[in-house]
């Protein structure tokens, strides 16, 4: 997933988040205690609480850390596609469909949407969360193609998220299907391939 599993080098914040996504991952919303994540990450309670008072602000802090985490991967993605001469939207539809299909960003998306369900700042986060990311995805492929229209990307960006949100639940918790991921993620490119074809200025 997008935190590193070492806590060298990690700030106490960065330190708390890291080990609170490794419990909201883990036991989910329902084992989400502040005495659980403190001893996760070697701390004090009264330590954690000085920098989240509460559970509530530290999931929301969270979310908006995966935030500027799923950003920076896909800056870093569609780099290396430049670097590696590799086109730029498959590049970024695999590395979304595969991450969508590993079993710590299932467990993770689907508590998330489950705690949205009962909680209306989680779910405002968890909408922004979702727009700010579609947001940076257009505004990365349009250095890439910067012949087609804002509205064309905007429908593949859209295309892409909810296939990658179908992944979640149709390979999250059986990865052999009748089209298996990789087809599915060939069938997502074409599709996108052609939207972008079609609609070059």
């Amino acid at each position: 997933m997008l935190y590193p599993d070492s806590s060298d080098h990690l700030s106490t914040q960065q330190l708390i988040l890291a080990r609170a996504l490794d419990v909201f991952v883990e036991d989910g919303m329902a084992g989400f205690t502040t005495r659980k994540i403190a001893e996760r990450a070697g701390i004090a309670v009264g330590n954690l609480t000085y920098h989240y008072p509460n559970k509530q602000g530290l999931l929301l802090a969270l979310i908006e850390q995966l935030l500027t985490q799923y950003a920076r991967q896909f800056a870093s993605t569609l780099a290396q596609a430049a670097e590696r001469q590799e086109n730029a939207l498959e590049a970024l539809i695999r590395w979304v469909l595969e991450d969508a299909s590993r079993e710590r960003t299932v467990r993770l998306f689907r508590e998330l949407w489950s705690v949205a369900l009962h909680d209306a700042s989680v779910r405002d986060s968890v909408d922004r969360f979702y727009d700010q990311i579609h947001e940076q995805a257009i505004a990365l492929l349009q250095a890439y193609y910067p012949t087609v229209s804002e509205q064309t990307l905007r429908e593949v960006t859209s295309l892409v998220a909810v296939s990658a949100e179908g992944c979640l639940v149709l390979y999250g918790t059986k990865q052999q299907r009748s089209i298996d991921l990789t087809q599915m993620m060939a069938l997502v490119q074409r599709v996108c391939a052609q939207l972008i074809e079609a609609n070059q200025a």
